[in-house]
């Protein structure tokens, strides 16, 4: 009890040197009142703290004939350690107003099979994922909300193309660290409405940036979504120096099965241009087919979708930018080389794209969480990647991953992957403290 006040004492502190005038009262009083005050305030006020730790190794075979880095030209490193330190901090109060933020700390340490083996370090790295502010009227179900945050839409759980957002910060920073903006959603009645803005230009860093360089629009996402029994209808318009619209729907058949959908179309390429050899222009759309069931004799549940991408590039198209990657890397040219492997969005490139997911629908036994996931990449690539997940005490966790990246014919992207297969460890340990 004791411990769960001393983690609000400054704020208590303050509240009750404003409303109780000691002077005024005998010890008593004082003491009632204090008790009072404080109890008031713990009635008002919830917040919850996670602090979690992780440290993660990961070994992987580098792909020699890779055409952005034949025989590893760049240097890169064949096994990796990672210590990361992440914060969660929730703070409500009187449940109208609330915030949330977190971030994380990275420190890494790499070793390559250049320079004798030497190890390399990595100072750390601070990222700042969600710093949240948003007000509530429950009464009138509205929400004003500003700060650093990610928001998602669609259905689709492998392959989305609605989630506009998420997909162009991907692209751009893959780790996701959120975009800087403000927005208000109102909900009426199986029926909500949210849209944010954000200005083009601003002194809050990100690693969003518009399309044209020459677009100095704000940034707008709006979303409405209609919930009806069973089914879920969602619009989604999302400018970035292009316009994109979105229309995702998902409903369910019988007790196990449901089917999903999402359509994209924009006025400009969906994928965008990664490389000097590809200038994705014009009209363009994208659209998946899903579904997923969860079984009702075994503790698991099956995913299965279907991408096309309009703008996507097929295999002749991949066989010309190879060929040119090459005769660039013969004529010493590496800054062509290394534009395209760092902006490379991998597993978005293909024009047809499969994936299945099977993974457990509840933890089996209070301890373990698995996952075993397959993409198809046209014309010849694969993605396999299975997870583990072994919880102790509520706090431990144990998670172990292996992925391969086999390209039958170097035909298509995976051909152009940095490695040909990687498996990792992470232990990662998590306090947590609420009130």
């Amino acid at each position: 009890m004791y411990g769960r006040r001393w983690r609000t004492l400054p704020l208590r502190t303050v509240f009750l040197l404003l409303i109780i005038p000691g002077s005024l009262f005998s010890q008593d009083a004082q003491s009632e009142l204090l008790s009072d005050a404080s109890s008031d305030l713990s009635s008002i006020i919830d917040q919850q703290l996670d602090i979690s730790v992780e440290q993660r190794t990961g070994l992987w075979e580098l792909r020699k004939n890779n055409p952005l880095n034949q025989d590893n030209w760049q240097e890169q490193p064949d096994w990796e350690t990672e210590t990361k330190a992440t914060l969660d901090w929730h703070i409500g109060f009187s449940k109208r107003l609330q915030f949330n933020t977190s971030g994380s700390m990275d420190w890494k340490s790499l070793q390559g099979y250049y320079h004798d083996h030497s190890l390399r370090y990595e100072s750390p790295d601070f990222y700042l994922d969600t710093a949240l502010l948003d007000f509530n009227i429950h009464e009138a179900g509205l929400q004003i909300m500003a700060g650093k945050t990610m928001r998602n839409y669609g259905s689709a759980v492998l392959l989305p193309v609605t989630d506009f957002l998420y997909l162009d910060t991907l692209e751009r920073d893959r780790i996701n660290h959120g975009k800087w903006m403000a927005g208000v959603s109102l909900y009426y009645r199986g029926l909500s409405f949210e849209t944010w803005a954000a200005p083009a230009a601003s002194w809050l860093h990100d690693a969003y940036r518009p399309r044209d360089e020459g677009d100095f629009d704000a940034m707008i996402l709006s979303s409405a979504v209609y919930s009806f029994d069973i089914h879920r209808l969602g619009l989604v318009y999302y400018h970035n120096g292009a316009h994109q619209l979105g229309l995702f729907y998902s409903g369910q058949i019988g007790m196990g099965l449901i089917p999903y959908g999402e359509l994209a179309v924009s006025n400009h390429s969906l994928l965008r241009n990664f490389s000097p050899y590809t200038s994705p222009e014009g009209w363009s759309v994208d659209m998946v087919l899903g579904g997923s069931y969860a079984f009702s004799r075994m503790n698991g549940t099956l995913y299965a979708e279907y991408r096309y991408r309009s703008s996507g590039i097929a295999p002749g198209g991949w066989r010309e930018i190879g060929d040119k990657l090459l005769a660039e890397e013969a004529a010493h040219n590496y800054a062509a080389l290394g534009q395209t492997a760092q902006s490379l969005p991998y597993l978005f490139t293909p024009r047809h794209t499969a994936g299945i997911r099977l993974q457990n629908t509840r933890q089996i036994g209070d301890l373990f969480d698995y996952s075993a996931t397959l993409f198809y990449l046209a014309p010849d690539g694969f993605f396999i990647r299975g997870e583990g997940t072994l919880t102790l005490l509520e706090r431990l966790k144990i998670m172990v991953g292996f992925s391969a990246f086999p390209s039958l014919a170097d035909r298509g992207e995976m051909a152009f992957w940095e490695k040909k297969w990687q498996g990792d460890i992470t232990l990662q340990w998590t306090a947590r403290t609420s009130e």
